[in-house]
């Protein structure tokens, strides 16, 4: 059922999940990591590219939160697949989740990217050299 139909005819949903109509979003982003850590299904069937660049996509979102949530998300990526992910929170300015996670980001990027370098993302090339210049050391 799709969520303009859950809302229609269960308007309610919202007080019992505890959102009001008033919420900023911050009771979801509480509820991710614990989500993806015990509902996330962790069979192979559910590793699909598409699952893996949603989830990239939402770890990528919140700088606050990245940390808890990559961490939650590692165990259930697979390689995506050509154009199912683009990546702008690696490409912004100084003081990117790149830059001070440089470490995490490439950790991700091992395990999302596919083995075929033709199919990775746009301009993935700079959002290495970023994650190389936060971190000379490697």
């Amino acid at each position: 059922m799709p969520y303009w139909q859950i809302e229609k005819r269960f308007p309610e949903w919202r007080r019992y999940l505890g959102q009001g109509e008033e919420d900023d979003g911050e009771h979801w982003r509480a509820l991710e990591e614990r989500f993806l850590r015990n509902v996330w299904p962790v069979q192979k069937v559910a590793r699909t590219p598409q699952n893996s660049a949603r989830l990239i996509e939402l770890t990528f979102s919140n700088e606050e939160t990245f940390m808890a949530i990559s961490e939650a998300i590692l165990p259930l990526l697979s390689p995506i697949e050509r154009d199912h992910i683009m990546l702008p929170a690696i490409r912004r300015g100084e003081g990117s989740i790149a830059d001070k996670h440089p470490e995490r980001v490439l950790n991700i990027l091992y395990l999302a990217l596919p083995e075929n370098p033709n199919w990775w993302p746009y301009e993935i090339d700079a959002a290495l050299e970023r994650i190389a210049d936060a971190n000379p050391s490697h």
